[in-house]
């Protein structure tokens, strides 16, 4: 009876565990989503404070990255740095076609891992 309750002690455990990352995960994912989405890439006013701000959101991430990094797969968080490198490397060449391609992968990128970042039986399992 005593390991029976403690299995069930450590089962919702893991369960408010994965609940609480899953919520802290994703908000940082929501908020790097909603910067990016207000990155402004306007050739016209191209004046190098696009770049600077898609610098600053990449450094902003990369601080969100040390709590993501706990749950979620390196290579999905590798190829959301390289389109923000990308990104930023497009902004500082003053190449804004390629900079709103690399904006567009990044977005992709952090939905996908907003989706695979979500519970889950294999989460909790």
């Amino acid at each position: 009876m005593k390991s029976n309750i403690i299995a069930l002690s450590v089962l919702a455990a893991v369960i408010i565990f994965v609940f609480l990352n899953t919520f802290f995960v994703l908000r940082e994912i929501d908020l790097t989503i909603s910067e990016v989405d207000g990155l402004i890439i306007d050739e016209e006013t191209g004046d190098g404070r696009d770049a600077e701000a898609a610098e600053r959101l990449y450094r902003e991430f990369l601080r969100r990255e040390r709590l993501i990094s706990l749950t979620v797969s390196h290579d999905d968080l590798t190829n959301i740095e390289t389109n923000f490198a990308e990104m930023c490397g497009a902004l500082r060449a003053r190449e804004y076609g390629q900079a709103r391609i690399a904006k567009s992968r990044l977005t992709d990128a952090l939905w996908h891992l907003r989706r695979l970042s979500g519970i889950t039986a294999d989460s909790i399992i």
